[in-house]
């Protein structure tokens, strides 16, 4: 460091944070994971424009407002369309959890069903085996994010490619357009996000993806908040694909295998 005659640091030498918080979340990442979670990224990124969905009906009646004509939970157990809020009997089929009846951290799914069709979309979902949960938030509010009707719990990439096309089947005519905010689309009407570990990730982030709670704590400390500028954005995001990799692997997605791209379609990953 420059110093002048009386000891003093130079103004040039002032330490730029924004520098030093780009340099800070770019441990670990050599070229080579960047190029590979860059990749990735995109795919992700892509597929969180609903182009199968946009021509599906849109909802006139928000979910999340506490005067929409929605019916609760106990209305639909007192008129014997659920025992619980969640599917009591799931099937192999449409769940692979990572451990035996537990839905956290797997991916899920988002459904938007208008009011009149709540009835007939609990009958096919607990027929078909899902397992979800119906319009309960944190706290046990059932006023949830827009568009978040129905969670549907599935568990690993692999099998939510393959369970999207059957949900989406299975519920024809009464999706609506989605409009859960930051999901990736899989099927029509069908979007969804996986849910990280507590602790290790931040509640919500974009692109079917959280963001590192390490690392956005950290940038508190260098001053930066959301919203983040575009390069922490992006080094927040491939610092979250690497946590995922790491502690789900496969299982968080396949190092070789299906993604959902721009169009929607499932493409392979080189």
């Amino acid at each position: 460091m420059t110093e002048h005659q009386d000891g003093s640091a130079g103004a040039g030498d002032i330490p730029d944070p924004n520098a030093e918080a780009i340099a800070y979340l770019q441990h670990d990442l050599d070229p080579a994971a960047t190029a590979r979670l860059t990749e990735l990224n995109s795919r992700l990124y892509g597929a969180s424009v609903y182009v199968q969905s946009k021509d599906l009906p849109i909802n006139e009646t928000p979910n999340n407002d506490p005067a929409s004509p929605y019916p609760t939970t106990q209305d639909l157990v007192n008129q014997g369309l659920l025992i619980a809020n969640f599917n009591q009997n799931p099937s192999p089929d449409v769940t692979d959890f990572r451990r035996t009846g537990d839905s956290s951290e797997v991916w899920k799914f988002h459904l938007n069903v208008s009011p009149e069709d709540i009835p007939e979309a609990t009958r096919r979902l607990t027929a078909g085996g899902y397992v979800f949960k119906y319009m309960t938030g944190r706290g046990g509010d059932e006023r949830t994010g827009r568009g978040k009707v129905y969670t549907v719990y599935v568990g690993s990439f692999s099998k939510a490619a393959e369970v999207a096309p059957r949900l989406s089947e299975d519920l024809t005519s009464v999706l609506k357009r989605p409009e859960a905010v930051n999901d990736v689309e899989f099927a029509v009407g069908v979007v969804g996000r996986f849910d990280g570990a507590r602790g290790l990730f931040t509640s919500y982030g974009p692109h079917g993806i959280q963001l590192p709670l390490e690392e956005t704590e950290e940038l508190k400390e260098f001053g930066i908040r959301p919203p983040y500028p575009p390069q922490h954005q992006y080094l927040l995001e491939l610092q979250s694909l690497s946590l995922l990799e790491k502690h789900y692997g496969d299982y968080f997605y396949p190092a070789a295998g299906d993604s959902p791209n721009a169009q929607g379609r499932f493409i392979e990953r080189a």
